[in-house]
């Protein structure tokens, strides 16, 4: 037995006895499953091996017409999953033929050879032994299978992995940059302390439009002038989006053929060439397009997408090209798609329950492939939850406040300690003037100050750089020329502040704080240009002071009554970020936090 493979069951040590009651609908909802029931995993093997999803997927789907008696199957990619238990002569080898789709011949394929054979049966009895205390512990492989059939139920909806998403969940949202937001629900099954249960949640993605391939550029890159050529920036931002991406051609009258996309030429469309025939006869893509398929091109500054494999690569204009529908877009989204996507999972909590209500009815049968064997309850469960009194906060000058609604600020309060700040210097990226940006400094100073800061009111430099391409060579720039300073007075000591002002286009903060924090090993704070050069603005200049304090050490509020465990004995506290946040997430808020709260010295390691 693979200890790993097993879930272990972790018995409650007791309930919540402190605090006022209140009773809580989540979005779980108590399943039902015959004990007698026996999932059949199937071991799936292709020769020549592939990767692609979507080979493996017609594979099964052949296999399935053609051998397996058109049973209902679920598929993960490895294993097949089914009520069924297939004779022992299925398990052998089977020769599949498949349309490659990814050549000018319509006609020809690739043959296949796939094999099953019975890797294990997973028995529902195990559930039912692990809920009794029978056992203490439950295969993973059980829980995994029936997310598996939960997700093949819907044949109509995009499949990705965890979700599920269909115009049954909502509206598309066009988010007028080649891409459109697609609300979905996630559906899954997890072990409670009462029984298995299934979990219901929306959820909201971004996915190309169906779209031809010249409209999406001239919506992803902003440019209405088609004529010209792509600048090095936007060469970049489109291949870096599209690699990977189906598209389909639009120029056969008789036929539609399916390609993915490498790359990107490195030459303009107008002086791509290629071999015509086994004698080297060369000529244009242009010239191909023009007497082949009687197709005048007209974006001839433009790159061609290639496609194919090496060795045997095409390249196809991208006027004859369109985006397949129902693919998952997975670069970081600009500042406007990313405000649209918050606008639409950021619910209400009433209009999000009947998003989870309407998911839960009926956007799929169970039935079809458990036979009735898996059910679940038409409602959610009603728990019973405790909610105890904020603790007493604790400020400067021993002043003691109660949240109130889950609610505190700092205003007219100073901070419980307050940090030091001697040596600092502010960098602009924007086209704010110097003498506001000095403005600004002068009040982001006197805020600190006033809120119980030590702060230097004199500025080891203060520079403005127009070159924000390059944000690594200014900074740097501006180090080497503070390192000198301290070099002529004989002071060795580091900046321990760098004030940044952001320059207007969006999108370089991430960058910033990468450069300054993990390779140059400065302390930042960076502000917004619209906040710089207003009127100044108090609430603005606190929430920035109290960030700026806990970078310089202090601390803003602690609890009044502390925590024996954390105060009294050496305690070591281990923080795991598992929500997966996107790749410029700077993993600082449990450190912080905690700091904040308890005032341990904390520190971070990467493992």
């Amino acid at each position: 037995m693979n200890d790993s493979n097993m879930i272990k069951r972790a018995e409650r040590p007791g309930f919540c006895l402190i605090g006022s009651k209140v009773v809580v609908l989540v979005n779980r909802y108590i399943t039902y499953f015959c004990p007698e029931t026996i999932i059949n995993m199937y071991k799936f093997s292709v020769t020549p091996e592939t990767k692609s999803k979507a080979i493996k997927g017609a594979l099964v789907e052949e296999l399935t017409k053609t051998s397996l008696g058109n049973k209902v199957i679920a598929f993960d990619g490895m294993h097949i999953y089914t009520i069924t238990l297939f004779p022992s002569e299925y398990e052998k080898e089977y020769v599949i033929e498949l349309n490659e789709g990814a050549s000018e011949d319509a006609s020809r394929s690739v043959s296949y050879s796939v094999t099953i054979h019975l890797a294990k049966s997973l028995k529902m009895q195990e559930l039912k032994d692990y809920y009794n205390g029978e056992q203490s512990y439950v295969s993973q492989d059980i829980l995994h299978a029936i997310n598996v059939v939960l997700r093949a139920l819907s044949s109509s909806c995009l499949n990705a992995p965890r979700a599920m998403f269909s115009t049954k969940f909502g509206p598309i949202i066009d988010t007028k940059e080649g891409l459109e937001l697609w609300q979905g629900c996630y559906k899954g099954v997890c072990l409670s302390h009462y029984g298995l249960d299934l979990t219901i949640d929306t959820t909201v993605a971004p996915f190309y439009k169906s779209i031809s391939m010249v409209k999406f550029v001239g919506e992803f890159l902003g440019r209405t002038d088609f004529n010209r050529a792509f600048s090095h920036k936007e060469y970049a931002k489109i291949e870096r989006a599209l690699k990977g991406v189906q598209v389909e051609t639009i120029h056969h009258t008789d036929r539609t053929m399916k390609y993915r996309i490498k790359g990107l030429s490195v030459v303009p469309l107008k002086e791509l060439m290629f071999s015509v025939d086994d004698d080297g006869i060369m000529t244009t893509v242009v010239d191909y397009y023009q007497s082949r398929y009687n197709c005048k091109l007209e974006y001839i500054h433009w790159p061609s997408l290639q496609c194919g494999v090496s060795g045997r690569q095409i390249y196809l204009p991208m006027e004859v090209c369109k985006l397949v529908q129902g693919q998952r877009y997975r670069q970081k989204l600009s500042t406007t798609q990313a405000a649209k996507l918050l606008k639409i999972t950021c619910k209400r909590p009433q209009n999000r329950l009947n998003g989870i209500l309407k998911a839960a009815r009926g956007n799929f049968d169970v039935e079809e492939l458990t036979e009735g064997e898996f059910s679940a309850t038409g409602f959610p469960k009603v728990l019973y939850g405790s909610v105890l009194s904020a603790p007493l906060l604790k400020y400067g000058n021993e002043e003691i406040f109660m949240p109130i609604g889950g609610q505190w600020n700092m205003a007219n309060k100073k901070i419980i300690d307050g940090g030091k700040v001697e040596r600092w210097a502010c960098l602009n990226f924007s086209k704010v003037p110097a003498l506001e940006v000095d403005n600004f400094c002068s009040e982001l100073i006197n805020m600190c100050n006033k809120i119980g800061m030590v702060f230097e009111g004199k500025p080891l430099a203060v520079q403005q750089s127009s070159n924000f391409m390059d944000i690594q060579s200014a900074l740097e720039s501006l180090l080497s020329y503070i390192s000198e300073l301290f070099t002529d007075e004989g002071n060795c000591q580091r900046l321990q502040l760098l004030i940044v002002v952001l320059p207007e286009e969006k999108g370089h903060y991430g960058t910033i704080k990468r450069i300054c924090e993990t390779q140059l090993g400065i302390v930042s704070q960076c502000c917004l240009p619209k906040y710089v050069k207003a009127k100044v603005n108090v609430e603005y200049l606190e929430n920035v002071a109290l960030k700026i304090n806990v970078k310089a050490g202090g601390r803003n509020a602690i609890l009044q009554e502390g925590l024996p465990f954390l105060s009294d004995i050496p305690t070591i506290i281990f923080g795991a970020d598992v929500s997966h946040p996107h790749q410029e997430c700077t993993h600082l808020l449990f450190r912080r936090l905690l700091h904040r709260w308890t005032g341990l010295k904390l520190q971070r390691i990467d493992v």
